[in-house]
């Protein structure tokens, strides 16, 4: 459950700081959300084995 909520608010802070104040988004930015993205879906896929 923790791994998704983490996700999720990682998503939601991405998508709220780009849409509703209107920053400019990095490059570290959207690479901190893709290695974070991919870690837990790595986490997923190690428990589904």
């Amino acid at each position: 459950v923790i791994p998704t909520v983490v996700c999720g608010t990682v998503i939601v802070a991405l998508l709220a700081s780009r849409f509703l104040f209107n920053e400019a988004l990095s490059i570290v930015q959207i690479g901190s959300v893709v290695i974070t993205i991919t870690g837990i879906v790595m986490i997923y896929a190690g428990r589904a084995t």
